[in-house]
């Protein structure tokens, strides 16, 4: 069995219309594979090549690992570490009003081409709403009426999956040093190691924050149909 079919073994898609969150752990677990791939690669635990990558991974995930099991617990406990609200802040660098639609109509709307602007003023005869929660509090209650479209589903997961991502990310660029360091890894490797786990943070953070506002976008263009 290759790589590939064992993934879609793990993605088996039972049970995924449920609750958003719960529904992309699958993809956490996977991240955390991934993680503990790359931590085995700089400890020289298995060499850099497909063929020892995809044994390892298969041990990973063998039915009689226990790793599957504690990399679904992990992801729950690194996910959780932050609260919405602190996730937010780190994604978009905004100490106050940090949700996307805090900026609905000042900015994600007039931003996007796709918005219907004059159908948008109609929604809001009296004007836009200016004040960041105000902003949110309108745009909540235009999501709530377009939530079961397929379009927004999708942006609201991606972006959920995106910061819980960049909240494992975050936990994992210490942590990871700590094991290199306890491993007795030379220097230069744990500085090799800290450079890409700091990049994937970046990088994590970057699609979290364009995930949110596409996210708060597409309900502005569902609600204005």
């Amino acid at each position: 069995m290759g790589l590939i079919d064992i993934l879609k073994g793990v993605l088996d898609e039972k049970n995924d219309s449920g609750n958003l969150i719960r529904s992309n752990l699958k993809w956490l677990i996977i991240y955390l594979l991934f993680q503990t791939l790359l931590f085995f690669i700089v400890a020289n635990v298995i060499g850099f090549s497909h063929k020892s990558v995809e044994e390892q991974f298969k041990n990973l995930i063998g039915v009689e690992s226990l790793y599957i099991s504690l990399a679904y617990i992990a992801a729950i406990i690194l996910s959780g570490t932050l609260s919405s609200d602190a996730k937010a802040i780190m994604i978009f660098c905004r100490r106050k009003n940090p949700l996307p639609g805090c900026r609905a109509f000042t900015e994600i709307a007039l931003n996007d081409a796709r918005v219907n602007i004059d159908k948008l003023k109609q929604l809001f005869p009296s004007g836009f709403p200016s004040e960041p929660k105000e902003q949110n509090r309108e745009w909540f209650q235009l999501y709530r009426k377009v939530a079961d479209r397929k379009i927004v589903i999708d942006s609201h997961k991606s972006f959920l999956l995106m910061r819980d991502l960049a909240a494992i990310s975050l936990n994992l660029l210490p942590l990871s040093l700590i094991g290199d360091y306890l491993w007795g890894i030379s220097l230069n490797r744990i500085v090799y190691h800290a450079m890409f786990q700091l990049a994937i943070l970046i990088f994590v953070i970057i699609a979290a924050r364009n995930y949110g506002s596409r996210f708060v976008a597409n309900v502005l263009v569902e609600s204005t149909l």
